[in-house]
């Protein structure tokens, strides 16, 4: 009955999920990412500005705070212990490689 369709209609669009944005695509993707890269945040925090590139990827992913404590944490996995990761000298923090945490390619972190 016309009545029955109407209904079933009805249900599909209040349904589990209705009020949810389209799901975004690869290539939408990549122009969200580029938008953010002149002034995005942290992706460890996402409270302060990322102002570090890893030169790899050219992903703009950690805020200074961010980028010392995963310098320091990947140092002290690969056995190079430091009792605070204060001590890093700027040595350590410019020729450490560690894991980019959007892609995973490893690279050095610059200052963008």
């Amino acid at each position: 009955s016309p009545m029955s369709s109407a209904a079933s209609g009805a249900e599909e669009d209040v349904g589990p999920g209705a009020d949810l944005p389209p799901p975004v695509l690869e290539a939408d993707a990549g122009a969200e990412l580029d938008s953010d890269e002149d002034g995005g945040l942290c992706v460890c925090c996402s409270e302060n500005e990322a102002m570090f590139v890893l030169d790899q990827c050219g992903h703009l992913v950690f805020c200074r705070a961010c980028r010392r404590k995963l310098i320091y944490r990947t140092r002290c996995l690969a056995g190079l212990f430091k009792p605070d990761r204060h001590e890093l000298t700027t040595r350590e923090l410019s020729r450490t490689r560690m894991p980019c945490p959007l892609c995973r390619r490893e690279g050095i972190s610059v200052e963008k």
